[in-house]
Formats: C-alpha cells, sequence, structure tokens
C-alpha cells in the first residue's frame, strides 16, 4: 500500500452500491429520465430541434450513475478515421450523409485521456441530448473520475491503466438532483486531465 493514498486509488472499481439510472427508450416513464426538445422553424417552414433536454423522472443521489448503458455502448473512432472522412469531403465534393456524420462525431465525441491511443469516443445514445453549461458549477453531472488535483495524470497509474475506457465514458450525479430538474453537464468535462 503507498502512503499517501494516490487520489485515483479511491476510483480502483466502480461503486457497487450507487445506484443506476438509465433512460428506458421503451417507456420514459419507468425509467429515470425524461427527453424533451425545443423547436424552431427551419428551411422550407420544417420545424427542426433546436436544443433537446433531459429531466430527471426521479430523485437521483450525489453519486449515482448516469445513463452508464448508453455510455458504455459509445462509439470509438480512431484519429486517423475522423482525418479520412474529412479527406474524403473534400474530393467528393461533399456527402451529406458523411458531412452530418463528421458533424455529429465533432459534437459529441471527445479525445480519450489514455495517452497515446488517438481514439475519439463518440455519445450516441440519451447521453448525447443532455445541456451542456459553461461553467462547471452549474453542472450536475460529471466524469466518473474528476480531473486530477494536480491537473494532470501520474506518467504511469495501474489504475488508469485498469480502467481507462470507464473514466472515458461514464458519468455520475455530482450533486443531488431533485426530480423533475433537467440534468446538465459541463461542456469541456472531457478536456480536464
Amino acid at each position: 500500500r503507498r502512503e499517501p493514498t494516490p487520489f485515483e486509488c479511491a476510483y480502483r472499481h466502480l461503486d457497487f452500491k450507487a445506484p443506476l439510472m438509465e433512460y428506458n427508450i421503451e417507456n420514459e416513464e419507468e425509467g429515470a429520465f425524461t427527453i424533451t426538445a425545443d423547436f424552431a422553424e427551419g428551411e422550407d417552414d420544417e420545424k427542426q430541434i433546436a436544443q433537446t433536454h433531459v429531466f430527471a423522472n426521479v430523485d437521483i443521489p450525489k453519486g449515482a450513475y448516469i445513463m452508464a448503458e448508453h455510455l458504455a455502448s459509445s462509439l470509438q473512432l480512431s484519429h486517423q478515421s475522423i482525418a479520412n472522412l474529412k479527406r474524403n469531403l473534400e474530393y467528393d465534393g461533399g456527402v451529406s450523409v458523411i458531412e452530418e456524420f463528421v458533424d455529429f462525431v465533432d459534437q459529441h465525441g471527445h479525445d480519450s485521456q489514455a495517452a497515446g491511443s488517438a481514439r475519439t469516443l463518440v455519445e450516441i445514445g440519451a447521453s448525447s441530448l443532455m445541456a451542456a453549461v459553461d461553467f462547471e458549477d452549474q453542472a450536475n453531472v460529471g466524469r466518473w473520475i474528476p480531473a486530477h488535483p494536480e491537473g494532470r495524470r501520474p506518467k504511469y497509474s495501474p489504475v488508469y491503466e485498469r480502467h481507462r475506457l470507464s473514466f472515458d465514458v461514464f458519468m455520475v450525479a455530482t450533486k443531488d438532483i431533485p426530480k423533475g430538474t433537467e440534468l446538465k453537464r459541463y461542456s469541456k468535462m472531457w478536456e480536464a486531465a
């Protein structure tokens, strides 16, 4: 046992006592969340989604896992694959499906914190519909493992090595979230070391 105990050792394993709060896509009323959308007039007077919101259907305690099943389903893409897609857009004159996919990756993807992995993780589930806020203190959802207090990860840590994917995708409630409250994440939560 190391003294002092490194920060990341508090995250050696998932907290099996913390509740799992999931979105039930087949029946929102039975799940922990409801999703709504604000619409705006788009081209040709068609309504388009302007903003989405995720609300708690139940009281969510601090530390509860948020949409773990959806987050575990995140798409993993290499940086090279994303660069290839962007290069293809230059030569094809733009294929709308590829353009829309690249835009989605840019909007909902974040780089892995695992040094040297050159991977982007893209949220493709209901978690991608949460509102983002610019100030961390306005958020009520955050990464399972918060940013390292020293501002950077250690050069080597068996805990980070073993749980790199979990640290890249799982979110928890950072404070108690009462029923009816909108879930909000810090817009730069995946960027901190």
